[in-house]
């Protein structure tokens, strides 16, 4: 079976889950909003004009994060393609840190620039106000980002003894 647990080292999986993550992460909705009534809990979310459906109407380089993951993904199961030989990369495991390490400043960009208004309801009467935070589709990328780069530096320290005991 190509994804077998056999097969794949417990960080490449860890990783490649996480660049699928990243990949998908930029069709969901990054960000809501609600409007709220100073002096009152009352809150509600903005239906009207509609918020973006995802990340990417807010962002667009996050078509890079789409690209980026899609890449990791590739590299990583390329090592693991039956009935062939592994795909090698010079490098392959700071490769892979290093792809996860753009992809997570790219995310930590996206998730710190949240849009100020929300679609021109900047017009509110002065009792009202508007919050945007994020929405799942923000935590998904995060998580999914630092995740990824925290299994490649930890293979990287894992195959730090192996490499010496070749020498």
């Amino acid at each position: 079976m190509w994804f077998s647990p056999e097969r794949w080292s417990q960080y490449d999986i860890i990783i490649a889950v996480g660049a699928l993550a990243l990949a998908v992460s930029p069709f969901v909705p990054w960000f809501k909003a609600t409007v709220g009534i100073k002096g009152s809990s009352i809150t509600g979310f903005v239906v009207d004009p509609s918020p973006p459906q995802s990340g990417l109407a807010v962002h667009h380089y996050l078509w890079a994060v789409f690209a980026v993951a899609v890449l990791e993904f590739a590299v990583v199961a390329g090592r693991y393609v039956p009935d062939r030989p592994a795909l090698t990369v010079p490098r392959y495991r700071q490769l892979v840190v290093a792809l996860s390490a753009v992809t997570a400043i790219a995310v930590a960009v996206a998730c710190a620039t949240k849009p100020s208004t929300w679609n021109n309801l900047a017009g509110l009467p002065p009792n009202f106000y508007i919050t945007v935070a994020w929405d799942y589709g923000a935590f998904i990328a995060l998580g999914a980002a630092i995740v990824s780069v925290a299994a490649g530096i930890a293979a990287i320290r894992d195959d730090l003894p192996q490499a010496r005991k070749h020498r």
